[in-house]
C-alpha cells in the first residue's frame, strides 16, 4: 500500500511538473505573439513572429536565476523581452534548434516593463556640457541581476550608450547583458555563450535571408553542443 501511495505521488508530481512547463511555453508564446502587428517608430514595425506551443520558455525572476547560480545548478537561460527588436529576430531558429537538440528547459528574464521601461539592469544618461560627454547613471540594478552580471562577466560585452550617432562606452570594465544573450551554467558556472543577434543582419528587422537563417542555425547548433565544455573530470 506504501508503495502505490508513493508511486502515485510521483505520477501527480511529474503531472503538475510538466503542467506547469506547459503553460510556460503558452504564455511565453501569447507574451511575444501580442507584439505581432505593433509599430515601433516611424511606421516600423516589429518582426511578427509565431511561436510553438512547444517551446522551452520558462519565465523566471532575476531573483530566481540568482538562487540557481548560488546552488550551483546546471541550466539555460535567456535574457530579453517581446519589445526587443534583436531578440525577435533570431527567436524562431533558436526554438526550432532547441527542440531538435531536445532541450526541455531555458529559463528566461525579461528586462522591460509593458511601457518599454527597464526593470532589470542598470541605466545610464548622456549628455553634453559645453564640449564635455557626461554619463550619469540613474538607475541601479535589481540584486539578482548584479549575481548574473558577475557570473556572465567575462562573455558579455561593453555596456554603451549613443549621443548624436556616436557611440561612448560608460565606463571602464562596465559591461551589460543585452537583449538576445543565451547563457549555459553548468555547476553555477558559466561555460558558454550565444546572442540571437546574427553578424548577417545589420538591422534587426532586416529581412531573414537564407543566409541568415542558416548563420543562425549554426550559432545556435553550437550554443547546444555539449562538447567544449567542462564535465569536471578534465583540466579546463
Amino acid at each position: 500500500m506504501k508503495k502505490i501511495f508513493l508511486s502515485l505521488l510521483v505520477v501527480i508530481s511529474l503531472f503538475m511538473i510538466t503542467g506547469c512547463v506547459r503553460q510556460s511555453a503558452k504564455d511565453f508564446k501569447e507574451e511575444y505573439e501580442a507584439i505581432n502587428g505593433r509599430t515601433i517608430r516611424d511606421d516600423i514595425k516589429y518582426r511578427d513572429l509565431t511561436i510553438p506551443e512547444e517551446n522551452p520558455y520558462i519565465k523566471v525572476s532575476s531573483d530566481d536565476i540568482a538562487e540557481k547560480i548560488k546552488n550551483k545548478e546546471t541550466f539555460y537561460l535567456y535574457v530579453g523581452d517581446p519589445l526587443c527588436p534583436w531578440c525577435r529576430s533570431g527567436l524562431e531558429k533558436m526554438i526550432e534548434v532547441a527542440n531538435k537538440e531536445g532541450i526541455k528547459d531555458i529559463y528566461y528574464v525579461d528586462f522591460w516593463d509593458d511601457e518599454h521601461n527597464e526593470i532589470l539592469r542598470d541605466l545610464y544618461s548622456i549628455e553634453k556640457v559645453g564640449d564635455e560627454v557626461v554619463i550619469t547613471k540613474t538607475r541601479e540594478p535589481e540584486e539578482g541581476y548584479k549575481v548574473l552580471y558577475n557570473a556572465v562577466y567575462d562573455f558579455i560585452q561593453d555596456y554603451t550608450v549613443m549621443l548624436d550617432g556616436t557611440e561612448y562606452t560608460v565606463g571602464q570594465g562596465v559591461k551589460k547583458v543585452y537583449g538576445g544573450d543565451h547563457f549555459y551554467f553548468q555547476d553555477g558556472v558559466c561555460m558558454k555563450y550565444v546572442s540571437l543577434r546574427s553578424d548577417k543582419l545589420v538591422k534587426a528587422n532586416d529581412p531573414l535571408t537564407e543566409e541568415v537563417l542558416k548563420d543562425q542555425e549554426n550559432m545556435f547548433t553550437e550554443f547546444f553542443a555539449k562538447k567544449n565544455v567542462c564535465t569536471g573530470d578534465e583540466n579546463c
